[in-house]
């Protein structure tokens, strides 16, 4: 009899402490999702009051987070130091996001000394996961010969992986994605060049509020490419937001889709 009330009051513990766990990591998931929110809407103050506790705790995501906040200066001083720390202690966890960030520094040279061989080290650990980003990035090594030896038909392969990947989440009506795969047919990097395409993508992203997309389409309707020259659309999509702030936002977000676009001025993304 003794022995089942041990039994049972042990197990009255495990359960308790089940329970316990589980509000833990449903306050995190919590606080994840108002940090995430309260970036997105510019309130970078409160987004790192809520991140930092996570971060420091150990979720790989808001040390991305911080780390993305760190780089960009946004709601703190621009300390490329501080942000290859936080997106390390990510990439060692196994987060792709962070890895990719992390080669993306090291090819850069920003807080390291530029490797590009480590930059494909980490680039290649966030493709073996799937990373979209990382299989594009990849593709511009081997087709510039930074940190490998260049070979086209690899930098193929790997744009060809990043546009399916892309086009996977495009499907599920992500803009970041549909402003990747824009990219990719305006520049032709693993599928067949296409103004038309581009402009269809851009548009799909526009219309999801992507800030990035929409200066796309200001400047696709004020030239001419890939749809009819209409300056008074180009007006209207100028007017759609802040394009200091939304270059800002959706740079970071998806981070680039070339080591060009990547060291080019922010505020004239390349088509």
């Amino acid at each position: 009899m003794k022995r089942l009330s041990i039994a049972i009051a042990v197990l009255a513990l495990s359960i308790f402490a089940a329970a316990i766990v589980v509000e833990l990591l449903s306050s995190r998931s919590d606080g994840l999702s108002e940090g995430i929110a309260a970036y997105h809407a510019g309130n970078y103050a409160r987004a790192q009051e809520l991140l930092e506790p996570l971060a420091s705790a150990g979720d790989s995501r808001a040390q991305v987070m911080l780390g993305v906040m760190y780089e960009h200066g946004q709601g703190t001083s621009r300390n490329f130091g501080e942000a290859i720390e936080w997106y390390r202690k990510a990439a060692d966890q196994g987060n792709a996001e962070a890895q990719s960030f992390l080669g993306i520094m090291y090819a850069k040279g920003q807080a390291v000394a530029q490797n590009d061989e480590q930059a494909v080290l980490w680039l290649r650990k966030a493709a073996d996961q799937g990373s979209a980003r990382a299989y594009s990035l990849l593709g511009d090594m081997y087709s510039s010969g930074r940190g490998v030896r260049k070979d086209d038909e690899k930098a193929a392969d790997a744009y060809r992986k990043a546009v399916q990947l892309y086009g996977k989440a495009a499907e599920q009506g992500d803009a970041n994605a549909e402003t990747a795969l824009g990219y990719a047919y305006a520049s032709g990097k693993g599928v067949r060049q296409d103004n038309k395409r581009a402009f269809e993508f851009f548009s799909k992203a526009a219309e999801h509020g992507d800030q990035v997309a929409q200066y796309n389409l200001r400047f696709m309707f004020g030239k001419g490419i890939g749809v009819a020259q209409d300056s008074k659309q180009a007006a209207e999509w100028y007017r759609m937001g802040d394009l200091t702030r939304a270059f800002a936002q959706a740079y970071v977000a998806f981070r680039a889709i070339t080591l060009l676009r990547l060291t080019s001025r922010p505020d004239l993304p390349p088509l």
